[in-house]
């Protein structure tokens, strides 16, 4: 989610605009030009923004220009967060100043199932299903949807068990990696490769 996007979500929920920012865009003026935007209001929208983005606004960097409109909002906001120190790698921070966050908002929306899976969750998967046959396979990434001619097996029960969000899911084993199958699909929607490689540096797959 880009800037502009997470700032026209927190002045409609700060100024209660409801569906009024579906038409707000860069030069949508703000200050002076929308009924309600008066200081106090600016002030719940700075709170918002702190919050949301993970920055922190002085006094002295406040002026009628930053609210002038939507854009100049934006504008200081990717400024705040271009600077050293700013938040990196949080889920907060826009795409374009965060690889990972960048690679998040790329994934299909099924792969989130696994995302967030704690790395005992991800280890137990990899161990019990490494060894188990899988027939011809080759490797994959998650939304790489696999050809008819890779075998695909139901999830075992002991992993279902130890790890729910398998359930009902399959599975092929290929470079030493486990990729998890949506059955209708056959699109990968998770990748558990052998702990060392997370050591080692390997962006963990969902």
């Amino acid at each position: 989610m880009d800037t502009l996007t997470k700032l026209t979500r927190i002045l409609r929920d700060t100024l209660m605009l409801s569906d009024r920012t579906e038409r707000f865009s860069p030069e949508t003026r703000l200050l002076g030009a929308m009924p309600g935007f008066d200081s106090m209001a600016v002030v719940s929208v700075l709170t918002a923004i702190e919050e949301e983005f993970g920055i922190t606004v002085e006094d002295d960097e406040m002026s009628a220009d930053v609210f002038e409109t939507v854009g100049s909002l934006e504008q200081f906001v990717d400024g705040k967060l271009a600077v050293p120190g700013a938040p990196v790698d949080s889920d907060t921070v826009p795409a374009k100043f965060s690889a990972k966050n960048a690679a998040d908002d790329k994934l299909i929306t099924v792969a989130y199932t696994f995302k967030n899976l704690t790395d005992e969750q991800r280890h137990a998967i990899y161990q019990a299903l490494k060894g188990q046959p899988a027939g011809s396979a080759f490797n994959a990434d998650v939304g790489t949807e696999l050809p008819p001619a890779v075998d695909l097996h139901a999830v075992p029960r002991e992993v279902t068990a130890r790890v729910p969000q398998t359930e009902g899911y399959q599975y092929t084993v290929a470079d030493n990696r486990v990729l998890l199958v949506s059955p209708p699909t056959r699109i990968v929607v998770g990748v558990f490769p052998e702990a060392k490689g997370i050591e080692a540096g390997e962006r963990r797959s969902p």
